[in-house]
């Protein structure tokens, strides 16, 4: 079995056990708590960005895997209707999003006692 990537969002929420599944709990937030060092920046999203939070991570960061995040940060549930060119999103930095990664993990390991 293929590892899972070190940014893949299943790594950082809790898990519960519904009826013997174990599924993941994704409406649990680790960004409550943690402050972000640095200024955000702002990236508007174009017609190429629409339903391709992907590609946008890819813009901003040379890689895919920060699509969640840029997601959750900016309230986005539903990437087929949310996301709107035009639309402003708030860009944290590479260095905040590593120093949220970190604190996630040690949110997830509080919830999955």
């Amino acid at each position: 079995m293929a590892s899972l990537d070190k940014y893949s969002r299943s790594r950082y929420f809790p898990t519960n056990n519904i009826d013997g599944i174990i599924e993941n709990d994704l409406a649990f937030s680790g960004f409550s708590g943690f402050v972000f060092n640095d200024p955000f920046t702002f990236y508007t999203l174009t017609d190429y960005d629409v339903q391709r939070p992907d590609l946008i991570s890819s813009k901003l960061y040379n890689r895919q895997n920060f699509w969640w995040i840029l997601m959750k940060m900016n309230n986005i549930c539903d990437i087929w209707n949310d996301l709107q060119s035009g639309m402003v999103l708030s860009v944290p930095s590479e260095d905040d999003i590593q120093a949220l990664v970190i604190y996630m993990q040690k949110q997830k390991r509080l919830f999955n006692v």
